[in-house]
């Protein structure tokens, strides 16, 4: 008959305790040193193997843990490589000088950082990573760090360094700082997203963020629907779709100003620039034109003239007294129909007084009298050079500016003597007749038979046939008359003076 005989571990060795008592033991906090294990108690081995392994997982419970859980944080320190399994409940700290040998990587619909309804990281199955709190690089970190390759540093000033392109695609993008420096020379306004594309539509510009809050702000922008560039206030915020029209009218002015030294047109020979002083410079390589579709308005502010000048002439001057000035000639066309006129409004303006020319006229020049003339006195062509006609001032004809004077012969008179030997001074008097118009202005008669008067000069008039007799025209004060033919005494010589 066999005999089962039972050889207890603790009856050879000693107790080695059950697992109560190592929970008990290890939760007492007592120190575990590498004496305190006999090498000749199995039981103290065992035990103390155990502790070992309760304070690696942290659980309080060392029978009943479950595999692989671990109870408390990890911390891998030293230059040690660390795999860890595919479920971290608690926190992971990663010491100094820890490196990832591979990638991190974290399937779609995982999460990092999960505790209740707080999660850090979340993937979702299309793979758009959403972040439930801060993100926070402390200085000197790097992300992506793959040999020479960095994809984001940030130095320990702060800097933020991304090697690569930034593609930002959120409602509302918003940049806190001072001062904003950009390399790109050219900055393209309602381009899409990272592919680059545009449409025609709405509009596009800057607004100025200054003034109140809801109040009209500054703003330079492209109309779209006007295809114009505005400049003005505008109700406008960063946020919004379009830009609303500035107010135009007398009761309200949105538009501003804008200082400019010049304006270039076409060309830099076709412009508008202002030069200092109030000076406006309109320059171009052909004719200057104002164009407009309905009145041209020129006008001055504080009494001031209006002043048109070539180089440094003065050409035209409005006068701010309405006494205007023209330098030169004064051409008034006709427009095809209607010849130049002169129009000469009263001083209510409600009768006018017109000068024109004739339909079809000579050319020819008037030049007015040099002096005033007298009342009473008309003006008359006084003499003819070529085309000009010089006017003067003479005496009305008719009875009442009329004259005669009765000479009557005292002594016989030879062909080419003066009248003035045979008769008396007092009687014969042409000082009143102006010298060019001397044969015009006098009749004479020899015994009632009118003369006619004679085209050769006083002077040269002895023993001439040309005419009858001739004026003194050289000093008509002296009164005298000479005859081509003989004068007997008691010849009565009458002039009739039309000054």
């Amino acid at each position: 008959m066999a005999i089962r005989t039972q050889i207890r571990l603790p009856q050879i060795t000693g107790s080695i305790g059950t697992g109560k008592d190592i929970d008990d033991a290890i939760n007492s906090g007592a120190a575990i040193a590498a004496g305190d294990i006999s090498a000749g108690n199995l039981s103290d081995t065992l035990s103390y193997m155990a502790a070992a392994i309760k304070r690696i997982h942290g659980a309080g419970s060392f029978t009943n843990s479950a595999a692989g859980a671990f109870a408390h944080t990890i911390d891998v320190t030293g230059a040690v490589t660390a795999s860890l399994g595919a479920k971290i409940d608690g926190d992971l700290a990663v010491g100094s000088n820890a490196s990832f040998s591979g990638n991190i990587v974290i399937p779609n619909n995982g999460n990092i950082g999960s505790t209740g309804a707080t999660t850090a990281i979340s993937i979702d199955g299309d793979g758009v990573v959403t972040f439930g709190d801060d993100i926070v690089i402390p200085n000197d970190g790097y992300i992506g760090s793959t040999g020479a390759t960095t994809a984001i540093q940030i130095s320990s000033s702060g800097k933020v360094t991304i090697a690569g392109d930034l593609d930002i695609n959120g409602t509302t993008t918003t940049i806190d700082t001072q001062n904003l420096t950009i390399e790109d020379s050219i900055i393209g306004l309602g381009v899409s997203g990272s592919d680059g594309t545009w449409t025609d539509l709405g509009d596009r510009g800057i607004v100025f963020a200054k003034g109140a809050t809801g109040a009209k702000l500054p703003a330079f922008y492209y109309d779209g629907t006007g295809d114009i560039f505005q400049l003005g206030k505008s109700a406008t915020s960063a946020a919004s779709a379009s830009f609303a029209a500035p107010a135009f009218g007398v009761s309200e002015n949105d538009y501003l100003n804008l200082r400019l030294a010049g304006v270039q047109f076409g060309s830099a020979n076709d412009r508008i620039a202002f030069t200092g002083a109030g000076s406006l410079d309109l320059s171009g390589s052909g004719d200057t034109n104002v164009v407009t579709a309905g009145d041209l308005t020129v006008r001055t502010e504080g009494g001031f003239d209006i002043v048109f000048q070539n180089d440094s002439n003065t050409l035209f001057t409005l006068d701010n007294a309405f006494a205007h000035e023209i330098v030169g000639s004064l051409t008034i066309d006709g427009d095809g129909s209607n010849p130049g006129s002169l129009v000469l409004k009263d001083n209510d303006g409600n009768a006018t007084t017109t000068i024109k020319s004739a339909g079809d006229v000579t050319t020819y020049s008037m030049l007015l009298p040099a002096g005033v003339g007298t009342s009473g006195q008309v003006l008359s062509i006084s003499s003819v050079d070529g085309s000009e006609l010089t006017l003067g001032f003479a005496e009305q004809g008719g009875a009442a500016n009329s004259s005669k004077l009765i000479n009557e012969v005292t002594a016989s008179l030879t062909s080419g003597d003066r009248l003035s030997d045979s008769v008396s001074a007092s009687s014969f008097d042409l000082s009143a007749v102006s010298e060019a118009n001397a044969f015009n202005a006098i009749d004479v008669f020899v015994n009632g038979q009118l003369l006619q008067s004679s085209s050769v000069a006083f002077g040269a008039l002895a023993g001439s046939s040309a005419g009858d007799y001739a004026i003194n025209t050289d000093d008509l004060a002296s009164s005298d008359l000479k005859f081509t033919f003989d004068l007997e005494a008691d010849d009565t010589v009458t002039i009739i003076v039309r000054a």
